[in-house]
């Protein structure tokens, strides 16, 4: 029931029917998903301390001042979960090159609701630094 509220509210209404809601919560009673999903979310906003076991991962990441790869980041519009607007003039912490794209009407699950879009978007990336 979680979960579906939460599709329900971080998405426009009519994004998913029953039949893609049952497919996708099989999902859920992976014994790792709590863990690994919920953890994501806490974290991410700092309420919580990071996962022990990725420390040494952790560590590395707060080091970090730049990202060294060409980065794409995937945003809707409609996302009530992750505003796009945190991702705006990120540009200086991506020298290898940086892209942020807004879908217009999508929420918070783009490889979902608009799977063409976001495919076409990453398929144009990779042939941009891949051919470089």
């Amino acid at each position: 029931d979680f979960c579906k509220h939460l599709w329900q509210t971080w998405s426009p209404a009519g994004w998913f029917n029953e039949e893609q809601w049952k497919s996708a919560s099989g999902a859920w009673s992976n014994p790792d998903w709590h863990d690994v999903v919920l953890h994501f979310y806490r974290s991410r906003w700092r309420p919580y301390q990071p996962d022990p076991d990725y420390e040494s991962d952790e560590a590395i990441v707060r080091r970090a001042k730049t990202i060294s790869v060409p980065t794409r980041i995937i945003y809707g519009d409609a996302d009530t979960c992750c505003l796009a607007e945190i991702s705006e003039n990120c540009d200086p912490f991506f020298p290898a090159g940086y892209s942020y794209d807004v879908l217009p009407g999508v929420g918070h699950f783009p490889q979902y609701e608009q799977a063409d879009a976001v495919a076409d978007l990453i398929n144009d990336w990779h042939q941009r630094h891949t051919n470089a």
